[in-house]
């Protein structure tokens, strides 16, 4: 799973928007992805929401979720 995790960073750094389009893609799977790889989904999400406001909501979403709030504190609007 390390590899899959680092091949997403490498995404996200390089290709955000790709990577934004990616996790949609697999959104249903990210409660199966292993923690770190999970972290990787949330730090997107946070750097995602600065830059493209349209997406917000949605992805409060899908931090929201037991998985999520699971390996993350559930962050407040200040934090947006």
């Amino acid at each position: 799973m390390a590899c899959k995790r680092n091949a997403f960073v490498m995404l996200c750094n390089s290709a955000p928007e790709l990577a934004v389009e990616y996790l949609e893609s697999v959104i249903n799977q990210v409660p199966n992805f292993d923690e770190l790889l999970q972290m990787a989904v949330v730090d997107l999400i946070r750097k995602d929401c600065k830059n493209n406001a349209a997406n917000k909501v949605q992805q409060q979403l899908i931090l929201e979720t037991p998985v999520m709030i699971k390996i993350t504190k559930p962050i407040s609007n200040d934090q947006w």
